[in-house]
C-alpha cells in the first residue's frame, strides 16, 4: 500500500521523540535529513502522520498518527480514511 520511501519515513517518526519538520524555503526533514515531499504527501492524504504544531503554510512539525502507529504494526490494516471513502462508495 505504501511507496518505501512514506513506509521508512513512518518507521522513523516510530519513536514518540521523531519529528517531520516543514519549512517553506527548505521542504521536509526528518532530523538531518531532507525527505521527499511526495512520500509525505501520501503519508498526509492517507491521514498516517498529522500536525503537531506550527502552520502549515510556513513551518510546522509532524508527527505519527494512531493509524500509522497502527499501519505498522499491522500491515493488512486499512487506514480510517479507506475505510470511510469506501462507505461512501460502496
Amino acid at each position: 500500500m505504501l511507496s518505501k520511501s512514506a513506509r521508512s519515513i513512518l518507521q522513523q517518526l516510530e519513536p514518540e521523540e521523531a519529528e517531520l519538520t516543514y519549512e517553506k524555503s527548505a521542504g521536509f526533514w526528518l532530523g538531518n535529513h531532507k525527505v521527499s515531499t511526495r512520500a509525505v504527501n501520501e503519508l498526509l492524504r492517507l491521514c498516517l502522520i498529522r500536525v503537531v504544531s506550527g502552520d502549515e503554510a510556513e513551518y510546522c512539525d509532524y508527527g505519527i498518527s494512531g493509524d500509522g502507529r497502527k499501519l505498522l504494526r499491522d500491515s493488512n490494516y486499512v487506514p480510517t480514511i479507506l475505510k470511510e471513502l469506501r462507505k461512501r462508495i460502496g
